[in-house]
């Protein structure tokens, strides 16, 4: 398994979708993932470190695992099938029994940059979907950086292309 952090939070300027970028602790290379808009909403706040009075289904998921003494222990994205990632969510009770609940990758991460839990790729797709960071190692983690990623992109690849690939995936 490949340990991830986000690197960066972009906006793919072609459909204006968000895109989480998520970077490798191995070799730093960069793996991308389309998201919703509420997600990256979800993500874009803990990363600013910014609340509501009320809380977000985040927010609201944090709270009935810690009322239901479950931890989440780590997120895993483990699959790449017909276009779309899959992620699980293991958490661990008071007993140590491990339950593992399937989930969106996009709110996996929401979720587990709220319980700061460590988030792990599957090393096969991590392989095959990863490429070179465009960053410095300064941390990026808005919008700002979008430029720069679709100049790296247009540079190593169209993406379209890089769409197309993780599409056949």
């Amino acid at each position: 398994m490949e340990r991830v952090r986000v690197k960066a939070l972009l906006v793919d300027t072609s459909n204006n979708a968000p895109v989480v970028l998520l970077e490798g602790d191995k070799d730093h290379k960069v793996m991308p993932i389309w998201i919703g808009q509420n997600e990256a909403l979800a993500i874009s706040l803990k990363l600013q470190g910014k609340e509501f009075e009320r809380p977000l289904t985040h927010d609201l998921l944090k709270s009935v695992l810690d009322k239901l003494s479950q931890k989440l222990e780590r997120v895993v994205i483990d699959d790449l099938s017909n276009k779309t990632y899959y992620a699980t969510l293991e958490l661990k009770g008071p007993d140590d029994e491990v339950l593992k609940v399937d989930s969106r990758p996009s709110d996996s991460i929401a979720l587990a940059l709220r319980t700061d839990s460590p988030i792990f790729v599957d090393d096969e797709i991590f392989d095959d979907v990863a490429m070179e960071s465009p960053f410095d190692e300064e941390e990026i983690l808005d919008e700002e950086a979008g430029e720069e990623f679709e100049d790296f992109l247009d540079q190593q690849m169209e993406l379209r292309k890089f769409k197309e690939f993780t599409d056949d995936n």
